[in-house]
């Protein structure tokens, strides 16, 4: 499946690239995304972990206000860094990671923007990779949901 990169790079395969295997989820989350010489920093609620792996993960979220491809495309035109928040099934609090926005995949439709996005997960809180690989390590053992 081919992601299109908004920077410099033109169009490359996420998964081509990828040296961890993936796990298709659905978790809940949100993110914080860091401010550029464009815009603000930002946070939305609504968002949903589609893919997860050791180092990085795919989300899924819908921006209900109109815009254009060109504000878009200024929006997001570099790699962005972030923080995704979301509670693991088997964790007693919400776990903050880190991570950079690595690319972004945005529709337009009439409800808004939809937007895929793959995130490269560098560093958390402690104990937050610890408990995303203990969520990863119990779909290994059940065999759910590997993409890649």
């Amino acid at each position: 499946m081919d992601q299109t990169h908004t920077g410099p790079e033109a169009q490359w395969s996420s998964q081509n690239r990828r040296d961890q295997t993936r796990y298709a989820v659905n978790l809940p989350a949100s993110i914080k995304i860091a401010s550029s010489e464009m815009t603000k920093p930002f946070q939305i609620k609504d968002v949903t972990i589609c893919d997860a792996g050791e180092t990085g993960m795919g989300l899924s979220l819908t921006i209900e206000t109109q815009t254009s491809r060109e504000e878009l495309s200024r929006m997001l035109a570099h790699r962005r860094t972030c923080y995704v928040i979301c509670q693991f099934p088997s964790s007693e609090r919400p776990s903050r990671m880190y991570g950079e926005i690595m690319w972004v995949q945005p529709s337009i439709t009439s409800r808004g923007v939809v937007m895929h996005m793959g995130v490269n997960l560098t560093t958390s809180q402690p104990g937050t990779l610890t408990e995303l690989n203990a969520f990863l390590e119990k779909l290994k053992e059940t065999g759910r949901g590997e993409t890649a």
